[in-house]
């Protein structure tokens, strides 16, 4: 009978570590190239979605227009939104 709990609890173990290894507790992030006029409405956006998504981290990176085009086309930057 002894052993057969040993083998119970061993088996709970192992599931127990299996999903929690499995689950993805990293954040998600948006980054965002704008225009450096869009910085206020944006930072006000970004604050009440991640008051609704709490995984998600925003990155904004103002810069002029063409800048920010520049960064994907010729530095080749991942970017989410333009």
């Amino acid at each position: 009978m002894e052993r057969f709990n040993a083998k119970i609890i061993f088996i709970f173990i192992i599931i127990f570590f299996s999903i929690y290894s499995c689950q993805n507790k990293s954040a998600k992030t948006l980054t965002i190239f704008h225009a450096g006029s869009l910085t206020l409405p944006l930072k006000l956006l970004s604050e009440q979605f991640i008051k609704a998504n709490r995984d998600i981290i925003i990155y904004c990176e103002p810069s002029g227009s063409l800048a920010a085009i520049r960064k994907i086309t010729e530095l080749h930057k991942p970017c989410d939104l333009l």
